[in-house]
């Protein structure tokens, strides 16, 4: 239960960014609260989890940690592209001294606290049976699809209706509880993954065409928020469910078994593959046009901030300016 408060905390009120500071301290204290109050799984965690796991963790907390600890002229200067800050900060009066390796260490501390719900998550839930975690798993699913009802009203309605945060992205892009379509549309793609992979509760011959369902408004929820990376992405969870159909059906037949549930599995992706492609076309063809044309255009400012990043990887080669 602490973890599910946790995700439902972090969904409804974790979506806005930097540009959402009080929301943001929302979730990180859920996430220390659930720590405090299982440390034991946190202390079984440490003592229990793989070496690898232990050791990702630690590092990605450690560099972020370690970027805004205050260096010596000597240090920080020394540091590639660091020839600028050095003017910049002769130009504001600060002259030399101790700094940071980050350029901009607030940035790098958001980044840094931005760790705590997920350390949370893993740390906190490390020792819930899996039929637990599978439980969490569908709670995402459910997220996913209040997304999608938010998403129609937010469609349906005009300018910033149902919209959470400032609504750049006009009335014809689906946000949910995000600030931007990027985040709703990669969030949206997990959340179709776990719907079309994750074991059933319960079995039932209505699991299937449920599933079958879920995933198709979720398949039409992606689209709708016009994300090129996430309309991209959500082929991989249909990629997937073929791939898991091929297994069952070479299973069964190595087993001279009927193959009829690796068959259904297969039917079962194509089909969501066809509902979800039909019901764009019939019932938002304009947005489906509009996503599909996002994909062609060639005035696409993003290509300037690529030129700009390739800029600055160079410059900072290959120590890097600091997260964040």
């Amino acid at each position: 239960m602490l973890l599910a408060a946790l995700l439902l905390v972090a969904f409804a009120f974790g979506g806005g960014g930097i540009g959402a500071p009080l929301a943001n301290l929302t979730v990180q204290l859920t996430a220390l609260a659930v720590l405090a109050l299982r440390r034991e799984a946190c202390a079984k965690f440490w003592r229990e989890s793989p070496l690898a796991l232990r050791v990702l963790v630690a590092l990605s907390l450690a560099v972020p940690l370690l970027q805004i600890i205050p260096l010596p002229e000597s240090l920080w200067s020394a540091l590639p592209g660091r020839t600028l800050v050095v003017s910049a900060r002769d130009l504001a009066g600060q002259g030399g001294g101790w700094a940071t390796y980050s350029v901009n260490p607030l940035r790098t501390l958001l980044a840094l606290t931005a760790l705590v719900t997920p350390l949370a998550v893993i740390m906190a839930g490390w020792t819930l049976p899996r039929d637990r975690l599978i439980d969490l798993g569908w709670l995402v699913v459910g997220c996913g699809l209040f997304t999608v009802l938010l998403g129609a009203v937010q469609l349906g309605g005009g300018p910033g209706a149902a919209k959470l945060y400032d609504d750049f992205h006009g009335t014809n892009v689906l946000v949910g509880t995000f600030a931007n379509r990027n985040s709703t549309g990669l969030f949206l793609t997990f959340a179709l993954g776990l719907a079309a992979l994750l074991p059933a509760p319960r079995p039932h011959s209505a699991v299937l065409p449920a599933r079958l369902a879920v995933c198709a408004l979720l398949l039409v929820a992606v689209v709708l928020t016009q994300s090129r990376t996430a309309i991209v992405l959500a082929l991989l969870p249909v990629a997937l469910g073929l791939i898991r159909a091929l297994g069952a059906m070479l299973t069964a037949r190595g087993k001279d078994r009927p193959a009829g549930r690796g068959l259904m599995i297969g039917l079962g992706a194509v089909a969501l593959v066809a509902v979800g492609a039909g019901a764009l076309v019939v019932t938002a063809p304009g947005r489906v046009g509009d996503a599909l044309e996002r994909f062609e255009a060639e005035d696409d400012p993003r290509r300037f901030v690529w030129e700009d990043a390739l800029y600055s990887a160079d410059r900072y080669w290959p120590t890097g300016a600091g997260m964040g």
